[in-house]
């Protein structure tokens, strides 16, 4: 259908306008906003839905703003460039209820919305994959629900001088000729472009090949060309599939770690780590985690899916002992040494899978911050075998959050607080923090 003429009516996760077409299915828009009126024209039809692009906008929404980055729209690294930040924060409120409402009929009140202090600028951490093309490498972001490689100028969500490190190892492969990984064709040496910028300054490159070796020109050019940086370091990845890293980690100048200052904490992150790319955020997080959990000088603390101990280590100064459980040896080296650095004494470190060992640690109170997939039902009826009266649940997918608060209610818990923390401005990802207590 060309030229359809639709009003939209809701923003859903990940972005895209929703409304209705006249035989019943669901119509989603990219780029669209809610009470618009808009002509579409239709592009993917299916049996229970269809997807259409704007052609125009007939009445547009009074959030609606320019964008300000060229790329957008092509590139899949934003969605919500489109609208205001307040009417981003007010779809993502509505994102959030909607979850809880369909997927658990809990009625619970959101008590809070943090939003970023950093609009623009606010990554700390980007991933660009590389492709091969005959105008030269392209470095950047996959385009919307592809594998194709936007070669990107610009991204006003990066660190400035994330940006400029970016532009300068485009043109130091170019210049060199490393070879640029196939992804169809399962050949050639550079797949990814990690970018890291702490809170103290401090900024890494790592890159990603399916190889040990790179250029010899290009190590020089890399040495030569960037001297304010702390590390510049190589993973390598030989594995055909999707994923980014690979599980060994070299140097090539500097150091493998950055310095992040969280509250009073000084942590230490290696390259192959997880942290929160937004750095104030990452502190919104511990604050809300500390006032949810009210910590005591009696208790116990589990921090699974602990990192590098960002949240446990920020309450082991005011309980008894927090133990941190973690699967990924990086993380669990990086956190070990962040105790010892900021002399807490008192903090004990698990490595393994949450579902096999919380069983086996007995907690007054539980931190959870699992990855986007959420919680294993192991995971849940572990908690259920040592029952700790206060659980804080981080995530950063209210789908498979609202899954999991519902498994817990069958398990005796009950869903008292809540928070929202607006981690990625522009994006439609959005985090949360919520309490669960024991019935």
């Amino acid at each position: 259908m060309v030229g359809l003429k639709v009003n939209i009516e809701k923003v859903v996760a990940g972005g895209d306008g929703l409304t209705h077409l006249p035989d019943g299915r669901v119509l989603f828009v990219p780029f669209s906003l809610p009470a618009e009126e808009l002509e579409v024209n239709i592009t993917r039809e299916k049996k229970d839905y269809a997807v259409g692009e704007i052609k125009s906008v007939l009445t547009p929404s009074p959030d609606r703003i320019c964008p300000i980055c060229a790329h957008f729209g092509s590139c899949g690294g934003c969605q919500l460039q489109h609208v205001s930040y307040e009417g981003e924060i007010k779809i993502k409120k509505t994102i959030l209820k909607e979850t809880i409402s369909r997927q658990t009929g809990i009625n619970i009140q959101l008590e809070a919305v943090y939003p970023s202090p950093k609009e623009w600028g606010y990554r700390g951490k980007s991933e660009h994959p590389a492709a091969p093309s005959p105008g030269g490498p392209k470095i950047g972001y996959f385009r919307r629900r592809t594998h194709e490689v936007v070669d990107i100028k610009e991204c006003p969500v990066l660190a400035p001088e994330m940006l400029s490190d970016l532009s300068k190892i485009r043109d130091i492969v170019r210049d060199t000729g490393e070879p640029i990984y196939d992804e169809e064709k399962g050949r050639g040496n550079l797949r990814y472009i990690i970018l890291r910028s702490s809170s103290e300054g401090e900024r890494m490159i790592g890159l990603v090949t399916s190889g040990k070796d790179i250029e010899g020109d290009t190590i020089v050019r890399l040495m030569s060309d960037f001297k304010g940086l702390k590390g510049i370091v190589q993973n390598i990845n030989t594995d055909k599939g999707n994923r980014i890293m690979g599980e060994h980690t070299e140097i090539i100048t500097g150091s493998d770690h950055l310095t992040e200052q969280v509250g009073e904490l000084e942590l230490k992150v290696s390259f192959a780590s997880f942290f929160q790319a937004n750095h104030s955020q990452a502190e919104r997080i511990v604050k809300v985690v500390r006032d949810y959990l009210v910590p005591d000088p009696s208790d116990v603390v589990v921090d699974a899916f602990a990192g590098v101990g960002m949240i446990g280590l920020a309450l082991a100064g005011d309980v008894k002992e927090t133990v941190a459980v973690e699967s990924e040896e990086s993380s669990v080296r990086d956190g070990k040494r962040n105790a010892e650095r900021n002399s807490l004494a008192n903090v004990r470190w698990v490595k393994g899978e949450a579902g096999k060992v919380l069983g086996e640690i007995p907690c007054d109170k539980l931190i959870l911050d699992p990855p986007r997939k959420g919680l294993t039902d192991n995971v849940i009826s572990s908690c259920s075998k040592v029952k700790p009266s206060h659980i804080c649940y981080v995530s950063c997918n209210p789908s498979t959050w609202a899954r999991d608060v519902v498994k817990f209610r069958d398990a005796g818990y009950i869903l008292k607080r809540l928070s929202m923390i607006d981690m990625f401005p522009r994006t439609a990802h959005l985090e949360l923090a919520s309490l669960l207590e024991a019935a």
